[in-house]
């Protein structure tokens, strides 16, 4: 391989490492019912906080909490997952590498 390719490979990777690293520090937020639930999660995935709005608090439907602590969860995941994608994705762009993203 000339060492041309070998710089470029090299820069890639470091790019590669850098953006990793800015996704896995970020914090995403995930909503559900209008901003009555939300959550953080970092790039890493890892829950930090909920916030509930006291509000959808109903202890005779403790099941609809539920389902909108889920839907902020799966939210902020989707986040993660789309950030991840769509940074990562830059660096495959036109190769194809099975398994690499």
């Amino acid at each position: 391989m000339n060492p041309m390719m070998m710089k470029k490979i090299q820069k890639m990777q470091r790019d590669m490492v850098k953006a990793q690293q800015e996704i896995e520090q970020s914090v995403f937020t995930g909503t559900a019912a209008g901003g009555m639930v939300t959550v953080e999660a970092t790039g890493t995935k890892q829950i930090n906080k909920i916030n509930i709005n006291p509000s959808v608090v109903d202890p005779e439907d403790v099941e609809m909490l539920e389902d909108i602590i889920l839907l902020a969860l799966n939210d902020a995941l989707r986040q993660v997952d789309e950030k991840t994608e769509s940074t990562m994705g830059q660096f495959t762009k036109g190769m194809n590498i099975p398994g690499l993203f």
